[in-house]
């Protein structure tokens, strides 16, 4: 798996990945059955706009019918290295963490990953931090969509609650982003297109 990450903004980077079978990971996606995905965020109260995370209730769901699935989350936490090689040069990381070091990063420290689905015409409610910033230090997504898939304002990263200085996000296969976890790292999720909006997420957080 090729891996390239770009800084854009003091707390922000773009991703691109390239790796064999993407379009067979998005297809075994969709085939995933609905029981399994938790609704996460449900703004209609009715699961048709939602944002929901793959966790399966058997662990034979990937094993048996969809090692592909596995197997990718298995290569995409293999990049903790690299990411953490990059995390601990950023500015802000430095400022916000003087103490913590890659040696900490690796060894007392896990890469997690999540598949993740937003329905269609989903808008979140205004703009959010995902993870608590004294445990979770970088976290990113990965959309695992067509590349002909995208539209203005997917993802919007904002740089304060007015909803100014946003950065929207590219999106397409293999495509995403990450972020040095902040109160600076505000963002909104929005899919405004027809299909449901696949991706995988990832972070690294605190053992304790």
């Amino acid at each position: 798996m090729n891996f390239k990450i770009v800084q854009i903004d003091e707390h922000l980077y773009t991703i691109q990945l390239q790796f064999s079978h993407a379009y067979q990971i998005l297809s075994n996606l969709k085939e995933v059955d609905s029981h399994d995905w938790e609704i996460k965020e449900d703004h209609d109260g009715n699961n048709i706009k939602y944002i929901a995370n793959l966790q399966p209730k058997n662990k034979n769901l990937f094993t048996g019918k969809f090692p592909l699935l596995e197997n990718f989350e298995i290569e995409l936490r293999k990049l903790k290295e690299d990411i953490a090689t990059v995390v601990c040069q950023n500015n802000v990381f430095i400022k916000n963490n003087p103490e913590l070091t890659r040696d900490y990063l690796m060894n007392d420290c896990t890469m997690g990953t999540t598949y993740y689905a937003v329905s269609p015409n989903f808008t979140s409610r205004g703009f959010h931090i995902d993870e608590p910033v004294d445990k979770v230090l970088v976290h990113g997504l990965i959309y695992l969509i067509p590349d002909d898939f995208d539209r203005p304002e997917k993802s919007t990263v904002f740089k304060n609650y007015n909803g100014t200085h946003n950065i929207v996000i590219p999106t397409g296969m293999a495509l995403g982003w990450m972020v040095v976890n902040s109160h600076k790292s505000l963002h909104r999720v929005l899919n405004v297109d027809s299909e449901v909006r696949y991706g995988i997420k990832f972070h690294i957080i605190k053992n304790y």
